[in-house]
């Protein structure tokens, strides 16, 4: 009886640590060799330094305060976690970069709305009178990753975009 007793514990030892070993990560491997797991926060500032560092941008103005958000894109604070915004400072070019955490999923479809109004807007204005312009706008779209919305207009948006989704 005390043989099977210690066999009976035996097993069940060896399974449960047959269970506990199987350490499944959630983390990927961004383009930089970082691991950033699929539950961690992550910083859009971070993000956008990395995009400053691989891609050459032309002069940026730099959204900070939430208020922009609201006045430029008429995203509300309430369902902005966070963000990074950056527009072409010279208003010839129609470089523009917007990410934004929401706070959830219903969030995140009133952000896209609002960039998309956004996108819309841009390309209309210059469909007219800067076709070279044009062109780049509607070689972008806004675009929606869980609760992170991005609106990417630049001729290296595909870069940045490959860059940002690398992040998240």
């Amino acid at each position: 009886m005390k043989r099977f007793a210690v066999l009976f514990l035996a097993i069940i030892l060896i399974l449960s640590a047959a269970a506990c070993g199987d350490n499944n990560d959630n983390s990927n491997n961004n383009n930089n060799g970082n691991s950033v797991s699929a539950n961690k926060n992550v910083e859009l500032s971070t993000i956008m330094t990395d995009i400053e560092s691989k891609v050459t941008l032309p002069e940026m103005a730099v959204y900070t305060d939430v208020e922009d958000m609201l006045d430029i894109y008429g995203i509300k604070e309430s369902d902005i976690k966070q963000f990074v915004a950056q527009v072409n400072a010279d208003g010839l070019a129609q470089d523009e970069i917007v990410i934004v955490e929401a706070v959830n999923a219903e969030s995140a479809e009133s952000v896209r709305e609002r960039l998309q109004k956004r996108y819309d807007n841009k390309l209309s204005q210059n469909e007219s009178y800067n076709p070279t312009q044009a062109a780049i706008i509607k070689a972008c779209k806004v675009e929606v990753n869980g609760n992170f919305v991005s609106l990417i207009v630049s001729p290296d948006a595909e870069k940045i975009t490959e860059i940002y989704k690398s992040y998240i």
